[in-house]
């Protein structure tokens, strides 16, 4: 997983970077069965240079995975709160990006079961219909 940061109208410490770096890699345990280079893009900035409170800071991320692009924006008082908020935005997005191959996946097992269920039912009418051929041998 590739993480790229960007800095707008401040500057990223390698505190604040190192704190960013752990909060989006914890979403690798999400995404670990991509089989696929993921890249994300963190711009952490300032939404005015002059304003000191409210919510100053803006943290966007956009992880790029197959066939989608997921997104998540966040303005609020406290950058480390900001980034907490767009990692369990992103934690959404992927889980909500899971669930369409996940419920794709349990279609086809469902379909298969059922056919693999149909075949057993022939088989047993086939037994069935064996054992009464060798019970009316034995009559006869």
């Amino acid at each position: 997983m590739k993480i790229v940061f960007k800095a707008t109208k401040m500057k990223i410490t390698p505190s604040l970077e190192e704190y960013a770096r752990k909060k989006i890699d914890s979403l690798k345990k999400f995404v670990s069965k991509i089989d696929f280079e993921i890249e994300i893009f963190v711009e952490i900035g300032r939404t005015t240079s002059g304003q000191k409170k409210g919510r100053v800071y803006r943290v966007e991320a956009m992880m790029i995975v197959p066939g989608q692009i997921l997104r998540a924006v966040t303005d609020d008082f406290d950058v480390r709160v900001a980034i907490d908020s767009v990692k369990n935005e992103l934690q959404l997005e992927i889980k909500k990006y899971k669930g369409r191959f996940d419920s794709h996946t349990k279609k086809e097992a469902r379909f298969f079961k059922e056919l693999n269920n149909l075949s057993m039912l022939s088989q047993t009418n086939e037994e069935k219909t064996r054992k009464e051929i060798i019970k009316e041998e034995e009559i006869k």
